[in-house]
């Protein structure tokens, strides 16, 4: 009786991923046929469809949302302890195109008795590679990332109050997280 052999499926993933990289690879290379005293030379351009993966881990929830150009997802940013976001970007794009990542707070900071503070008293500290730091703004789109190759990227964001406020702390704020590729 023959056992069946078990795979996790993030092993499954990363296998598949590392293919993909593997044909990709194999693929952009030229091929050279040489036949005796004869040498002949045949090309080929191998064009892969672009495609963009986001996941963003928050302390309450896991969201992934994928896409040919682009890629979105949105969640609450609660502020009432520093807030850390895990997020993984899993890209195949073109030599020639670049990757953004942006991040757009929807309005200012409001608890439950709508207290208001404003979001630019908000900012993130990103590790990783490609990540940036940076200062939240009401309604406009801040570059957290940027890539130039395809490839899997991982970045720590922890947010952090610039000034504490003397109020509690329970303010929250809709964030939306957009991937695109330029």
């Amino acid at each position: 009786m023959k056992e069946k052999i078990r795979i996790k499926k993030s092993t499954k993933k990363r296998l598949i991923l590392y293919l993909f990289v593997f044909l990709t690879f194999l693929l952009s290379l030229k091929i050279q046929l040489r036949a005796l005293s004869n040498v002949k030379t045949i090309g080929f351009t191998v064009e892969l469809k672009e495609w963009v993966i986001l996941e963003v881990l928050t302390p309450s929830q896991y969201i992934k949302s994928a896409g040919n150009a682009s890629a979105q997802t949105t969640v609450p940013l609660n502020m009432e302890d520093n807030t850390t976001h895990i997020i993984r970007v899993f890209l195949s794009i073109p030599r020639d195109k670049t990757v953004h990542l942006r991040v757009k707070a929807h309005g200012d900071l409001i608890n439950s008795k709508n207290e208001i503070l404003p979001i630019s008293n908000i900012a993130w500290k990103a590790k990783g590679e490609g990540f940036n730091d940076g200062i939240l703004s009401k309604n406009i789109p801040k570059v957290m990332a940027t890539w130039t190759r395809s490839g899997i990227y991982e970045g720590i964001v922890n947010y952090y109050w610039v000034n504490s406020p003397s109020l509690p702390q329970n303010f929250t704020q809709i964030i939306t997280y957009t991937l695109t590729i330029i």
